[in-house]
């Protein structure tokens, strides 16, 4: 999915792993990664910015999909080095500056990101996506 936001500051691409998320493995995930990361600089000409998404960020949660989101961004570091990309973010750190920021430090991506890669189906109904959500029009 491409969105614009309607304000004209970011443009989003978002992607979300299908179908039994906890029977995918890491490697499926760096490369749904990859693949966004790709059709957002290809298609829709941004230099992608890359989310990876849980309901953790930065350790604050335990748990066996955390560990497969932090695993998936450890394999799509090591296959596109030059790809700018982060994870475990929760959406808040993601794409807000100031909650980026405080939750995770250092990252050049939270609070800048501009594709999101959703591993987790309940990660599409948080608050934060919902927000933004409703003030982004689909491309053409």
């Amino acid at each position: 999915f491409f969105f614009q936001a309607e304000d004209g500051i970011r443009d989003f691409c978002l992607s979300r792993g299908l179908g039994d998320v906890y029977k995918r493995q890491a490697q499926e995930l760096a490369s749904i990664a990859l693949a966004t990361a790709a059709t957002a600089r290809d298609i829709v000409g941004m230099e992608p910015r890359v989310a990876m998404l849980s309901f953790s960020t930065k350790g604050s949660a335990s748990h066996e999909m955390v560990d497969k989101v932090v695993e998936a961004t450890r394999l799509a570091k090591e296959m596109a080095p030059d790809l700018k990309i982060d994870g475990e973010l929760q959406a808040d750190a993601a794409l807000v500056e100031k909650v980026g920021a405080q939750k995770a430090p250092g990252s050049e991506i939270a609070g800048q990101a501009n594709v999101l890669v959703l591993s987790l189906i309940h990660i599409c109904r948080c608050r934060r996506i919902e927000r933004c959500r409703s003030r982004w029009s689909p491309y053409p």
